[in-house]
């Protein structure tokens, strides 16, 4: 088996997932960016030492330094940089209705729920000037074929949050969409 390591798989991937979405939360784009990234290391480390149970930290701390090596070094770090005068909102909210919900005896859609989540980050596009919505992915997953495989598993988010934006933008269209691979420092738009 896998032991501690595959136990510990799950929580620390989604720890360094939530400090690495939190770094692009609080990244401050009118400071200087060497600042900035010892800034946002320091509340990596912070915030794995916070999440995990001590027997986890170590791995989640490693996780964290390969991960952070390739941001630091990557296109999508410079890219994001030069969207700061560009955001519109990060970690916004959204609650939808679900998108399939039975029928009351008029015919009527009935509420029975709702859908909720956050777009880790919405800016104008410089280029386009249409909303962009920006969905970052930590997953360790390199390869066309792999990342293809990712896109498709997440289509039903990035629907939600597409049409949540169009609503609340009365956009006639739907916004761009791009999901951000950040360990294969790459982004891939969607389609629309």
């Amino acid at each position: 088996g896998g032991g501690a390591a595959a136990a510990s798989s799950r929580p620390v991937a989604l720890a360094v997932g939530e400090a690495f979405h939190r770094l692009f939360e609080t990244w401050d784009h009118d400071d200087d960016p060497r600042a900035q990234l010892a800034a946002q290391r320091r509340r990596l480390e912070a915030a794995l030492d916070s999440s995990l149970p001590p027997a986890f930290q170590a791995d989640g701390r490693e996780r964290a330094d390969a991960l952070f090596a390739r941001l630091e070094r990557g296109e999508l770090l410079a890219r994001f940089r030069s969207l700061g005068p560009h955001v519109l909102a990060r970690e916004l909210p959204v609650v939808m209705p679900p998108a399939a919900t039975p029928l009351d005896g008029r015919g009527h859609p009935e509420p029975v729920g709702a859908w909720t989540g956050a777009i880790d980050l919405l800016v104008r596009d410089p280029e386009s000037g249409r909303p962009l919505v920006i969905d970052f992915k930590t997953d360790r997953v390199e390869g066309e074929e792999a990342l293809a495989e990712r896109v498709a598993s997440y289509a039903p988010q990035a629907a939600v949050y597409r049409e949540a934006v169009r609503q609340a933008a009365a956009l006639t269209g739907m916004p761009a969409f791009e999901y951000w691979f950040l360990w294969a420092d790459r982004a891939w738009p969607l389609p629309g």
